[in-house]
């Protein structure tokens, strides 16, 4: 099944992350999947995230009140910089999609954390 385009952003800042993969590497490997409009998304997306990683940990840990897991943390990052930097996406779309995708990938409980 063909990702979203919300969860291969979180998944290549994930891979990023860990395994010092470069951005033109995921673009690269999402060019077989998605549309170029879709992965234009993707790029801002991973872009964005990449560029204001420390103003949107700022935020994350200036409202969290629990230090949340790296796949969290991405999560939010994502959503954090689609709702502050992004015109493409409704937020309450940004939000909705957000946290469906942390109840299927981490459950309910994380689901309703990430929504509060």
């Amino acid at each position: 099944m063909k990702p979203t385009v919300r969860r291969y952003a979180l998944e290549g800042a994930r891979d990023m992350e860990r395994e010092d993969i470069w951005l033109r590497t995921r673009i690269t490997e999402g060019a077989e999947i998605f549309s170029r409009q879709e992965l234009a998304q993707v790029h801002d997306l991973l872009a964005g995230v990449i560029r204001w990683r420390s103003r949107l940990d700022a935020w994350i840990d200036l409202f969290a009140n629990r230090t949340p897991d790296p796949w969290v943390r991405n999560l939010l990052r994502v959503a954090l910089y689609q709702l502050e930097r992004s015109t493409r996406v409704p937020a309450h779309a940004v939000v909705s999609e957000s946290v469906e995708l942390a109840k299927r990938v981490k459950g309910p409980k994380v689901a309703g954390w990430c929504n509060a």
